[in-house]
């Protein structure tokens, strides 16, 4: 469900209220865009509960070729990270080097973009 535009901290704020006057803490929801040829969405609220149990960093990495990860991860302490938003930053900074990305910082952190609930969530 299509939210509008929505800076991360409204949106954590909005989760936040629609949790409470639900009386449940699993609001999943994403906040997308564009910066030249690339796209990106953040997840925010309950995420982690709603994919089963796991870090909310890069815990575990697969796909095709783990490996162009593994190491960098492992080297950066990222499993062993007990601040997540440490853990996060530190991940964006290997997805970062490791590919040679350079993501919109002031897009995701600060700007109003496009927000949605994740699908199989009802509105409030």
């Amino acid at each position: 469900m299509e939210l509008g535009d929505h800076s991360a901290d409204e949106l954590v704020g909005f989760l936040a209220r629609r949790d409470r006057d639900r009386g449940r803490d699993d609001s999943v929801a994403v906040r997308y865009g564009t910066s030249a040829d690339l796209s990106c969405a953040v997840a925010y609220g309950e995420w982690p509960g709603r994919m089963g149990p796991m870090h909310t960093w890069s815990h575990e990495i697969t796909g095709p070729r783990p490996e162009l990860l593994g190491e960098a991860v492992r080297a950066v302490g990222i499993p062993d990270e007990d601040d997540r938003d440490a853990a996060h930053a530190k991940s964006l900074a290997v997805v970062e080097e490791t590919f040679r990305l350079t993501l919109p910082r002031e897009q995701v952190l600060h700007q109003a973009v496009p927000a949605a609930l994740i699908k199989g969530q009802l509105p409030a």
